[in-house]
């Protein structure tokens, strides 16, 4: 025991102090990304004071030199974040707290427990992104430990990494199994739950990072987003067959209220009683399952969601006909939902739901009020004026556009766009909808979500992008109950509606959205889907189906594994016979001894014989089967048969562990 102590209190070498502290800097590289920039720099500069002092000689800090410095670094996390705990907080404190126990390690016995600390902030980072690659870096990571843990024991390297490895692979089959019977807890509901405030808090900061919609809409904010090719979800359908691009309108935020130019999303967080809405089927409903990360509690559900589905307890309606999470969370959606592809969703408003929806700020866009009222005096009815609207949109030499030219003036930012610009994209001609329309009176207000998706190539499942932001409008009519859903934008351009961003505008405005590498981008896209479906949403429901699955293929499970026995079997004869047993007998002492290559091909058994004896692993049973060795190799004219062979090496085995454990 003194002298397992004495062995953990032994210095390590400088070479191997400056390795395990280029491993942390490894380990909490993917981290450094999800925390405030001045946690990462202050991580980074704290690494490379340590490294300066390793170099200069100076092993460890004084105690209260240390105390000053947690101090600090907890402050400075407090400062940044308003917490120390919760996942962001949690995990900046967790990070500097590593780097600052680097300060006072020296001993094999510090770098040990600076190491189980590692291999915690290894785990935490699939917390924060749960991606196919990220998971091969964590693998990669546990690699890394296992051959670090063993290299700070002396053990050399190049048996370290080939060991190291051969336990994760033997572990796998394991672990998969383990999964597959007893599936994964909702880790990221759970932390929901003891940092609820906190955690929607970072959900916010998260979606302003995404580029994800919000809850205002003002002159470029759409456009910001067209621009931009990353994913927002996919999405997979019960028959894709009936699915057209075109009728793909993606519901996430609608707008009701506009202050000094900016619309706002609807404040009320429920239906009113007398003036529930339902949506006017029109089309059988189509069944589908959404995939989205990152979204806080918004779902962008097709116009118009069912109250039916496998997850309807998951959600919730919102005034506006939205859908809302319940529980909202970081980290990847799977939910299941039902809409019936309807452009009208029914709605009986009260008195003050008509005056919500027909409010416009004073004083603001007097030239397109007049412009509605011109336009009113020749309709008929509120839909005629809409047709009046989308005619006026389609004759009046309006160009769809990223880059339109705007009033810097909020006051007339609307008439600008009508009568001199002329030049816009889908919010700017929603907004120009909705305040035309609220000018005679007709309830109007703006939806923001996505339009379209691309199938991808395999055709399993679709995938919606930044560059499906849309806006569009939808029109109370009063005779019909109804909100109706009016889309401007396809007055315009026809080919934004039909076929999408890249065919409605010029190249050099859709550059950015064309892949570099699309054969690439093929089938990284396919793994996250089928990663994201199989292993990060695998519950229990899936658990059963795979325990149904072996149930009824047991007969063809067994002969496989038959097979795979009698493979085994014959891998491991087929081995035996390519590789004498002599010359696994000679390497296995080679092992024990722990001698190089280059040195053992030059030693003969009377030098191995003396070396034995000289670290006291000589007995007289070992001995004998040297000496046999020797005569087998050297005096015999040939060989002994196998069988004989392979009952000295079993002979050699039991002898070689039992020294072993003898000496401890």
């Amino acid at each position: 025991m003194k002298k397992k102590d004495k062995a953990a209190d032994q210095l390590l070498p400088l070479n191997i102090q400056m390795y395990l502290l280029g491993v942390m800097v490894w380990f909490v590289l993917p981290l450094l990304f999800y925390v405030p920039l001045a946690i990462s720099v202050l991580f980074v500069v704290l690494c490379f004071a340590r490294l300066v002092l390793l170099m200069l000689g100076i092993q460890s800090l004084s105690r209260w030199i240390l105390v000053v410095l947690i101090l600090v670094v907890t402050a400075l996390v407090y400062r940044n974040l308003g917490t120390i705990l919760g996942r962001e907080g949690g995990v900046s404190l967790l990070i500097l707290l590593m780097v600052l126990k680097s300060f006072e390690s020296k001993t094999r016995r510090d770098w040990h427990l600076l190491l189980q600390i590692q291999l915690l902030a290894m785990g935490v980072v699939l917390l924060f992104n749960q991606h196919f690659w990220v998971v091969l870096w964590v693998l990669f990571d546990l690699w890394l430990f296992l051959s670090v843990l063993a290299l700070t024991c002396g053990v050399r390297s190049y048996r370290v990494l080939w060991q190291s490895a051969k336990m994760i692979l033997i572990s796998l089959p394991c672990a998969i199994a383990v999964f597959m019977v007893l599936p994964k807890a909702d880790i990221t509901r759970s932390s929901e739950a003891m940092f609820d405030q906190y955690t929607r808090e970072s959900s916010e900061r998260q979606i302003g990072r995404t580029g994800n919609a919000s809850n205002t809409l003002e002159a470029g904010k759409v456009g910001q987003l067209i621009q931009t090719n990353n994913l927002v979800f996919n999405a997979e359908f019960d028959q894709p067959a009936q699915i057209q691009p075109k009728d793909l309108y993606w519901r996430e935020t609608v707008m009701g209220l506009n202050r000094r130019g900016v619309w706002y999303a609807i404040e009320k967080t429920s239906f009113e009683p007398e003036s529930e809405e339902y949506p006017v089927q029109r089309h059988t409903p189509i069944g589908y399952q959404l995939f989205l990360k990152d979204n806080k509690d918004r779902i962008p559900a097709l116009d118009y969601p069912l109250a039916v589905g496998a997850d309807q307890e998951r959600w919730q309606w919102k005034a506006g006909y939205v859908l809302r999470l319940n529980e909202p969370a970081d980290g990847w959606q799977q939910i299941h939902l039902q809409s019936a592809l309807s452009d009208r969703v029914g709605q009986n408003l009260t008195v003050s739901e008509r005056q919500y929806y027909t409010q416009l700020p004073k004083g603001m866009n007097l030239q397109t009020r007049r412009l509605a009222q011109e336009l009113a005096a020749r309709s008929h009815s509120d839909e005629d004026f809409v047709q009046h609207v989308l005619a006026f949109f389609h004759q009046g030499g309006f160009v769809y556009t990223l880059s339109p030219r705007r009033s810097d003036h909020w006051k007339n930012r609307t008439d600008f766009f009508l009568l001199d610009g002329r030049e816009g994209f889908c919010e700017d001609y929603a907004d120009a909808m909705v305040w035309l329309a609220r000018s005679v009176g007709i309830p109007a207000r703006i939806v923001t979500g996505y339009l379209g998706a691309e199938p991808h190539s395999n055709g399993k499942f679709w995938q919606v992008r930044g560059k499906n932001a849309h806006a569009w409008t939808e029109i109370w009519l009063q005779d019909k109950k109804i909100w109706w859903r009016v889309d401007p934008t396809g007055a315009v351009s026809s080919e934004r509606i039909e076929a999408g961003i890249t065919e409605a505008l010029p190249k050099e405005e859709t550059a950015s959205l064309q892949s570099s590498a699309p054969w690439l981008d093929k089938y990284v896209q396919s793994g996250q889907f089928y990663w994201q479906r199989w292993v990060i949403d695998y519950d229990h429901k899936h658990s059963k189906t795979v325990r149904t699955w072996f149930k009824t293929h047991w007969i063809a499970i067994g002969v496989f594994l038959l097979l795979l026995g009698v493979a085994g079997w014959w891998y491991r004869r087929w081995r035996a016979d390519s590789v004498l047993p002599l010359n696994q007998g000679w390497r296995l002492l080679a092992v024990v001894l722990e001698m190089e290559e280059e040195d053992w091909a030059v030693m003969g058994p009377e030098e191995v014989k003396a070396v034995l004896i000289q670290v006291n692993m000589m007995t007289p049973q070992l001995m004998v089967l040297l000496d046999q060795y020797i005569a087998w190799v050297y005096a015999a004219t040939q060989l002994p048969p196998l069988r004989q062979q392979r009952h000295w090496l079993r002979q050699l085995r039991r002898e070689v562990a039992r020294i072993q454990k003898a000496s401890g």
